[in-house]
């Protein structure tokens, strides 16, 4: 029996991880940085803070006013996008919240994000009332593959590890979950996953509407 369900957010609930690469791909070309699909993807699922600092090792030679300058306006054409809320929600999404509701089942967010775009997001695709308690980047030291925003989201429910389940579509993701102890669901989004990512996760789904349907058959 499932008793509560911990969702990611990038790539996860939202369609935002190519809302990110769009719009600081639009900026690098402004800005003459050579920057690439390929480039992003290396770093998906990583925090803002490591990401940031692979930027100024990665693009040193164009100086640290540079980079700068380059980070706070990808943040602000990415922000501007979540603002109009206009970023796609992943699909199945909305059935699944809806099916959680209905059997009681509580659900919680737990993300590398910052808690503004979380609830940004939120907000604009009317889905914060499904939420019991959100978990962020300011609640945590480290942030995935370390497992410490798992671990708190975990403790949020009155139950054991075992009758709760992750949401995840990243290899940090996977290696959070694992580390605190949460069974994990795999929904891919932009990469296809590796056998490793296979291994870790406990379930593998093309989308959460298959997460829905399993569990409404499995609960």
């Amino acid at each position: 029996m499932t008793e509560g369900i911990i969702f990611d957010m990038d790539g996860l609930l939202f369609a935002t991880e190519e809302v990110y690469y769009q719009s600081t791909q639009q900026v690098a070309d402004a800005l003459e940085i050579p920057y690439s699909r390929e480039f992003y993807l290396n770093y998906l699922g990583i925090s803002d803070a490591e990401l940031f600092e692979n930027y100024y090792r990665d693009f040193a030679a164009f100086g640290r006013e540079k980079v700068d300058q380059f980070i706070k306006q990808s943040y602000d054409v990415t922000y501007d996008v979540f603002d109009q809320g206009i970023v796609p929600v992943k699909k199945g999404a909305e059935e699944l919240l809806k099916w959680a509701k209905e059997q009681n089942i509580p659900c919680v967010v737990a993300s590398s994000n910052a808690r503004s775009a979380i609830e940004t997001l939120l907000d604009r695709a009317g889905l914060t009332d499904y939420f019991a308690a959100i978990f962020s980047a300011e609640d945590v030291t480290l942030a995935k593959p370390d497992p410490e925003i798992v671990e708190k989201a975990a403790g949020f429910f009155k139950t054991e590890k075992k009758n709760l389940v992750m949401l995840e579509d990243s290899l940090n993701g996977l290696k959070a979950s694992n580390a605190a102890g949460v069974p994990v669901f795999l929904v891919p989004d932009l990469m296809e996953p590796t056998i490793e990512m296979e291994n870790l996760a406990t379930k593998v789904f093309p989308d959460l509407l298959a997460v829905k349907d399993y569990l409404a058959n499995n609960n």
